[in-house]
Order: C-alpha cells, then structure tokens, then sequence
C-alpha cells in the first residue's frame, strides 16, 4: 500500500524574525552565529530540512567547498536550529560581500510558504584596513660638541 499524506503538500512556514546584513572582521571576530527562527509549521510531522546557499546575480546556487570551509550549517533537523556559523582566517576574502540565503522548507510542500528564507549579506573585512598610519615623530636633539 501507498502512503501518501496529502496534508504535507500545504506545508507553510515562515520567517519569525530577520537576520541584520553583517561586517565579518577575518582572523578577529572567530565563530560568529546567525540564528534564524521560524514558525511552526502548519502541518505537524512533515519532513523539514535545512539549507545554505549562496545568491549570485539572483539566482540560488550550493556551496562551493571554499565557501564551506568558512560557512557552517548546523542541519540536523532533530537535534539543531538551522544556525550558520561564519568563521575565517582567510584574508584573501577581504572586500568580497556573500548574499547568504539561509532556509528551513518542508521537503513536500508545495505550497510557495513551503520554504521560510533569510537573505542577508556578509561582508568580510581585514582588520588592518581601517588603520590610520601616522608618521613618524623624531625629537630635535641638540649635541655640543
């Protein structure tokens, strides 16, 4: 027999907060957490999954390993709350900015509330860029001779 729970296809969820786009100072800031919160969803039960992605020009796109080496997703549906973690001591990474989409979906839904999405911009940062260099200052020192 074919068990097929109809409910799950009008699964909705949704967003309960926002995320702040974020300045990343590399090599300074270490493990910084960006905690999404949802509602519950409408249809108990139904499969849920975490995810992580990357916009580009508009478009969704996975992770590449570069980019997970510096974003984590904590995805176990059961035992965790879909937080990322950003953290790096890459400084080739100054300057870029990262269109984060951060999400939690019912996996079979088909409803367009099946997915609640977070989309925030981090910004990565080397912390000597902001330093003010002054110049030197030599005293005057008289000598007799």
């Amino acid at each position: 027999m074919l068990d097929v729970d109809v409910d799950c296809e009008i699964d909705e969820l949704t967003p309960t907060t926002t995320i702040a786009n974020a300045v990343y100072t590399i090599s300074v800031d270490g493990a910084v957490p960006f905690i999404p919160t949802y509602s519950v969803q409408t249809e108990a039960g139904c499969p849920l999954e975490y995810d992580v992605q990357i916009v580009d020009n508009g478009v969704a796109r996975n992770l590449t390993p570069a980019e997970q080496a510096v974003l984590t997703i904590q995805d176990n549906i059961v035992t965790e709350d879909g937080r990322l973690i950003a953290n790096t001591a890459d400084f080739g990474l100054h300057g870029e900015v990262w269109k984060i989409k951060l999400s939690k979906k019912s996996t079979r839904s088909i409803s367009s509330n099946g997915e609640a999405a977070y989309n925030f911009d981090l910004e990565f940062k080397d912390p000597c860029y902001d330093s003010v260099l002054q110049a030197a200052t030599i005293p005057n020192y008289t000598f007799d001779l």
